[in-house]
């Protein structure tokens, strides 16, 4: 839904839709715009009226969600919530809206992942995902189901064909370098020997957590959120539902933009002080060059981040402005059904009962250990919220015991969090951050053979993602295996995308002539 400071589709990106007759996805993205153009809320035909009048939309739609679900492992890095009442709920409320839509054989798949920011994000595969953040922060059915018909539509309308979407690729590349930055500099934010009155450490801690928590998005011109916005309230009412839960759930954004901007304060903050080049006071025994080191990682992050945010808002509209636009569409559009019950106790009963009751508890129980880790919270009651969110069928899951792992971390037993992640990482759907994370604990132990067999598990186990090439050419850099990280530099290389080759080189500490030379060298 929002567009997130930390871009990056990078598994997935640009091309979903098969070819089948004479349009391809671009053609039938421009067909879909053709149909738009004069429509919606400026005249007498709403979006969904207008919608219907495009040709093609008899092409392949959406997918099998497999990209997607690699995605949420890699990319965003902490994988998907495996509960089947809640995907069962979801999916069925997706059900009637591309029942209502013009596109009804649409290839469509809701996930949730455990991630505690309010985001979501459809991919051009048909998949759907949506934070656990985002859906506690939803009063009833009315709000999920405007929530998933805005995703819904950037699928139906082919956003993910259009040329804007694609020229924003090499923008918001650069998330794969602040997403793999995250694991790495968590040890720093957490290390018990870093002085805990030092004035960035705080800010350090936002960061990460600000990185760990949050989705990478596709960067959605305002066009497009606008088209979202307003097809999807369309979709809602058709299928029965408010339409104006669609204007509620900008009250969720706004409540999200304020608290980043309080985030992004902080951030700019730091970066301002590293700018500057502010000496760092810390504790006896702290290694200086390690702490600059971790506020230099953050100042990246910054940097992009607020290069990023700029841009944003500068091309989209506050939710304060989208939520006015929808309700103006809504009155002159959707009279009647705007009069309608809110279905609150259904969704109130997902919430609260049943296996997704305990389920959503756990969750929270473990977001919110993570968060008192990462911010300098207290510590006795981060680690009762991680061991109870381990409770029951949970005992295995990917986050609670990554949260678990990271507490145990905080508090200083860096042997006990190793062995956390090693036994969750027998699971067969541990993400990507799990991974990440018992490299960084391996490193900083020294076990750099340890770290190098964690990176080469994950590389196959997931086949071979771009995602994790600029962490995978660390390890090795560290290991002095230059072959392995020539293997990753010519990954990123026949990706095709500039920013996938500049943010790998950083990480291997080169330059592209000195890439090329070496290529050339190597017979490459």
């Amino acid at each position: 839904m929002k567009t997130r400071l930390l871009m990056g589709l990078l598994a997935v990106a640009v091309i979903a839709f098969g070819l089948a007759g004479p349009l391809n996805a671009k053609g039938l993205f421009d067909n879909i715009k053709g149909a738009l153009k004069g429509g919606g809320q400026e005249q007498d035909k709403t979006q969904l009226d207008a919608f219907k009048s495009a040709i093609g939309l008899d092409e392949p739609c959406g997918g099998d969600g497999a990209a997607t679900l690699s995605n949420a492992r890699v990319e965003q890095g902490l994988g998907t919530v495996e509960e089947a009442q809640l995907g069962a709920y979801l999916n069925a409320i997706a059900g009637k809206l591309l029942a209502a839509s013009p596109r009804p054989h649409c290839r469509i798949s809701v996930y949730v992942t455990p991630h505690d920011s309010t985001e979501a994000v459809s991919l051009a595969d048909g998949g759907i995902l949506i934070t656990l953040g985002f859906l506690r922060n939803l009063k009833n059915e009315d709000e999920v189901a405007a929530l998933l018909a805005h995703e819904l539509s950037h699928i139906l309308l082919n956003h993910h064909a259009s040329d804007s979407f694609v020229d924003t690729q090499d923008q918001f590349l650069k998330g794969m370098d602040t997403a793999n930055m995250a694991g790495s500099m968590f040890l720093g934010a957490v290390d018990p020997n870093l002085a805990a009155g030092l004035d960035t450490a705080s800010a350090v801690g936002s960061a990460v957590h600000g990185v760990s928590e949050g989705l990478i998005a596709p960067a959605w011109t305002r066009e497009q959120e606008d088209e979202a916005d307003l097809l999807g309230t369309d979709l809602a009412a058709a299928a029965g539902y408010n339409p104006r839960g669609m204007a509620a759930i900008m009250e969720v954004i706004k409540a999200h933009e304020a608290g980043s901007a309080e985030v992004d304060a902080e951030r700019d903050k730091l970066r301002q002080q590293r700018l500057q080049g502010v000496a760092l006071q810390t504790a006896t025994g702290t290694n200086p060059q390690s702490t600059i080191s971790i506020i230099g990682s953050v100042a990246k992050i910054v940097g992009a981040a607020a290069e990023s945010a700029s841009q944003n808002k500068k091309e989209h509209r506050s939710a304060e402005e989208r939520e006015k636009r929808i309700n103006e569409y809504i009155r002159k559009h959707h009279g009647e059904a705007r009069r309608r019950s809110f279905a609150a106790e259904p969704w109130q009963a997902s919430l609260s009962k049943g296996s997704s009751g305990v389920m959503f508890e756990h969750f929270r129980a473990a977001s919110e250990a993570r968060r008192l880790v990462y911010t300098g919270g207290d510590l006795a009651q981060a680690q009762s919220l991680a061991q109870s969110s381990l409770a029951g069928d949970f005992a295995d899951d990917p986050y609670p015991r990554l949260a678990y792992a990271e507490v145990r971390l905080k508090q200083g037993d860096q042997n006990e969090a190793a062995e956390v992640l090693r036994a969750a990482l027998q699971q067969p759907d541990a993400p990507w951050q799990l991974h990440r994370s018992l490299a960084d604990l391996q490193l900083k132990a020294g076990d750099i053979k340890g770290a190098v067999a964690t990176v080469a598990s994950a590389d196959r186990a997931f086949g071979e993602p771009l995602g994790i090439a600029p962490y995978a050419i660390k390890v090795y850099k560290a290991a002095g295996d230059q072959k392995m990280v020539n293997v990753y530099l010519d990954r990123c290389n026949s990706a095709g995308k500039r920013q996938h080759l500049e943010v790998c080189l950083a990480a291997a500490g080169q330059t592209k002539e000195q890439y090329q030379r070496g290529k050339l060298t190597r017979g490459g």
